[in-house]
């Protein structure tokens, strides 16, 4: 990592919902847990200025606690990363793309254009990952005519739990945030069984994807 040339943006805090997801990164580094006042997992990596909160997924993410607890660690730059379903035909699996903009429900699109721009000047490639808009749901999409239909609704690419409500905080703390996700099923009845049968291939990538942030 270039601390000379991002400084201002150190520490890093990773942020993943699911032990899964966070496992990939923790492998690569030495690391201590800890646990903050508001319960969750937090890792601190030795000789890193990096830290990892595990916050949960969907309905199980308390969006206050969340924002406390990135308060109290008040960050430079939050990177979301996980796995995510397809919702476009053409979205390949077991690939890493960055979100763009994040939809959910009825709420103001988040445009995170800025936030990627910020990657230049991380000394990575604007073109190292596609992008694409992301959806966020309360509950998992396992059909594939809610799949479609969903598409059809917000014209998004892929879907996840967390991400928005991740970037709304970061948002409004102006906090600047990356959002990675891994393409881990096609979101339909047969996505958990996608996910566990798959979960070296998945895991893998999103690890490839993370380092290359990390470490340009």
């Amino acid at each position: 990592m270039y601390h000379t040339s991002v400084s201002p943006y150190y520490p890093w805090l990773l942020i993943s919902a699911l032990r899964q997801e966070s496992s990939v990164i923790l492998e690569q580094y030495r690391h201590h847990r800890e646990k903050t006042p508001q319960g969750y997992n937090l890792f601190r990596f030795q000789d890193q200025e990096i830290l990892l909160l595990e916050v949960g997924s969907g309905r199980k993410m308390n969006r206050k606690k969340v924002e406390s607890a990135i308060s109290q660690i008040n960050p430079g730059l939050i990177v979301n990363f996980g796995i995510c379903g397809t919702l476009n035909p053409r979205i390949k699996l077991y690939k890493n793309y960055l979100a763009k903009s994040i939809h959910y429900e009825n709420e103001s699109e988040i445009d995170l254009l800025k936030d990627l721009d910020l990657m230049q000047s991380l000394s990575v490639s604007r073109s190292l990952f596609p992008r694409v808009r992301l959806l966020t749901v309360k509950d998992p999409v396992l059909d594939s005519m809610k799949s479609a239909e969903l598409r059809r609704i917000t014209g998004c690419d892929v879907v996840d739990m967390e991400a928005f409500f991740i970037a709304q905080i970061a948002h409004k703390l102006e906090i600047p945030v990356l959002i990675l996700k891994q393409v881990s099923d096609d979101a339909d009845h047969k996505a958990m069984q996608q996910i566990k049968q798959n979960k070296r291939i998945w895991q893998e990538s999103l690890r490839q994807g993370l380092i290359k942030i990390l470490n340009p």
